[in-house]
């Protein structure tokens, strides 16, 4: 379980780091350093994401019942966490394009989740 944790560190890091600290409001005026710091942490995810996908997709768990809980489990720890991370840059001045980093709704983080394990018997 450790090493299962340890592939999704960077994700939830992004989004730990995310959900406390400074609140910033649309208005604000960033600086680099802080463009930067929030820019990271969606390309974090992004990438932690298309990885993990990219690799559990192969892996397989005949149980269907220990699948879904796994799955379900993912989701619970992830998809909240990344709302919150959404709601709390989602309006603020990071990028000239915001979408370009915040490429996943959290429908679309929940939906990719669901594949994970999902290789055919």
């Amino acid at each position: 379980m450790e090493v299962y944790r340890l592939w999704y560190q960077p994700m939830l890091n992004a989004m730990a780091e995310a959900t406390t600290g400074t609140v910033f409001r649309e208005s604000d005026k960033l600086k680099d350093s802080q463009k930067d710091a929030i820019k990271n942490k969606f390309k974090a995810f992004n990438t932690t994401l298309e990885e993990q996908l990219r690799i559990q997709q192969k892996w397989a768990i005949p149980d269907s019942q220990f699948r879904e809980w796994v799955r379900e489990c993912n989701i619970d720890a992830i998809t909240y966490k990344y709302d919150d991370m959404c709601k709390k840059y989602e309006k603020v001045n990071f990028s000239s394009n915001n979408k370009k980093y915040i490429i996943y709704s959290t429908d679309d983080v929940e939906k990719t989740l669901s594949m994970f394990f999902d290789q055919k018997f």
